[in-house]
């Protein structure tokens, strides 16, 4: 009896411990597997909340037809290496090969995963620069007064003189 409950107790903490977490690898696989076969949402869910527009905008304006044709889209996701930046922050690059309708594409891919609470998540998107970009500084913005005080020389510089 005792044995068994021993055997019971040690299943239990490895399942505990296989389930905290997911490795950059599954989820760079899982990503692309998900986005490339149109299932959005599913690709969604490995996406940081500050980058998942780009599933959404996909989900919203892709005709129907072509998530049909997607879904038949056979999808191998190989080669992934990761390199961990620091405890939060890993680039992998992989290469992706894609088959529909007897049409091969291959293409390699590099991209930025975040560890949230224990779990990777892709982070990458328009806003993210990946530590290798330059951001641009946005144009400040001019005060109120001042837009007032152009558009109205302007207007003056436009209106024709009255007789």
């Amino acid at each position: 009896m005792k044995k068994t409950l021993n055997l019971f107790l040690l299943a239990f903490i490895s399942l505990v411990f296989v389930s905290c977490g997911n490795k950059p690898e599954e989820v760079v696989e899982k990503y692309y597997t998900h986005f490339l076969k149109g299932e959005f949402d599913e690709a969604k869910k490995l996406v940081t909340e500050e980058h998942q527009g780009l599933c959404d905008l996909m989900k919203n304006f892709t005709p129907e037809e072509e998530v049909a044709k997607m879904a038949k889209t056979e999808v191998s996701v190989t080669n992934i290496q990761c390199e961990s930046i620091n405890d939060t922050i890993s680039i992998c690059t992989c290469q992706i090969k894609t088959t529909l309708d007897g049409e091969e594409k291959t293409m390699d891919e590099k991209v930025e995963l975040k560890k949230i609470n224990k779990n990777w998540y892709i982070n990458q998107g328009k806003e993210s620069n990946n530590n290798e970009e330059e951001t641009e500084e946005a144009p400040v913005a001019a005060s109120e007064e001042e837009i007032l005080s152009e558009d109205s020389a302007n207007i003056e510089n436009t209106v024709p003189p009255t007789e």
